[in-house]
């Protein structure tokens, strides 16, 4: 029969994820935990490639991928069938992001946006520091100066980003879509249309209000020629920074335990390394256990 009616097959079937799940993840940890590091100074990002190299051969397999096309749709219980579905999504998407030349590129742009230290007035800086200016410093020339100063990077990474994205079209067009973007958009069951016409609606319902702030920004700072790109982050600081005394930095990790512990997940948050670092991003998350 095709569905699973004997329970000796559901439970082999879910045997056989749990150990493909558990490889996986594995490998996840080990390159995001790379990425953290990186991105903290610690280490350079030569270790991707070969974990690339592990995850691909297990995205990649082709009895996995044979297993799991003939099970989808086809079993009863919900849970297995998503998993089943989450899984096969995954797969699919290695078909291009785990192919060798796609992640020697990504990577090595990757570690070339990590390793950059722009240029401000002929002092190299760092990303951190960089973001300190843009977002703090007073003197608009010298924030025009900081924003400029990540065109050199364009030189270091253009050709590479330019087979990037070469390549990846090639891919996808072998696989019968017309790009990459298509190909991208369906693997997350995403309609092209639906896309284009949900963001068209955000900026209409937008536009009115942020060109409001924009023209009371430029009048409040004094800007002639108006509200210039590294005026931005600048003036969203100024008038929207959270009080230091809200949210203290150095409370910011008894928070979280406290926070942990009314989940009931005191425990495991106590076997969790916590690295702290000034970082220019509004957020990362890397899946590190």
């Amino acid at each position: 029969m095709d569905t699973l009616r004997s329970p000796a097959i559901e439970i082999a079937l879910r045997l056989r994820l749990d150990e493909w799940e558990k490889t996986l993840e594995s490998v996840d940890t080990a390159y995001a935990d790379v990425q953290w590091r990186r991105h903290l100074g610690q280490m350079n990002g030569d270790a991707l490639v070969s974990l690339e190299d592990a995850r691909s051969q297990v995205l990649l397999d082709g009895r996995t991928r044979s297993m799991l096309n003939h099970w989808e749709n086809r079993t009863r219980d919900p849970q297995l069938a998503g998993r089943v579905r989450g899984s096969l999504h995954r797969l699919r998407w290695a078909e291009i992001e785990s192919q060798r030349p796609v992640y020697e590129l990504r990577n090595r742009v990757d570690q070339a946006i990590s390793n950059n230290r722009p240029s401000v007035n002929g002092l190299a800086i760092s990303r951190v520091e960089r973001s300190h200016i843009l977002r703090s410093h007073p003197d608009r020339d010298h924030r025009r100066e900081a924003w400029l100063a990540m065109g050199s990077l364009d030189d270091r990474i253009g050709e590479d980003v330019r087979q990037l994205l070469g390549l990846r079209q090639e891919l996808a067009r072998q696989q019968g879509y017309g790009g990459f973007v298509s190909w991208a958009l369906d693997s997350f069951g995403l309609d092209g249309q639906w896309v284009e016409d949900f963001f068209a609606e955000l900026r209409r319902q937008t536009d009115r209000p942020y060109r409001a702030w924009l023209a009371e920004t430029a009048e409040r700072l004094a800007l002639e020629d108006g509200v210039r790109p590294w005026d931005l982050a600048f003036a969203a600081e100024q008038e929207l920074t959270l009080p230091e005394a809200a949210f203290p930095r150095n409370r910011a990790l008894s928070a979280v335990r406290q926070v942990a512990n009314g989940l009931g997940l005191g425990e495991a948050a106590a076997g969790v390394r916590v690295d702290l670092a000034d970082i220019p991003y509004a957020a990362l998350c890397y899946p590190v256990h």
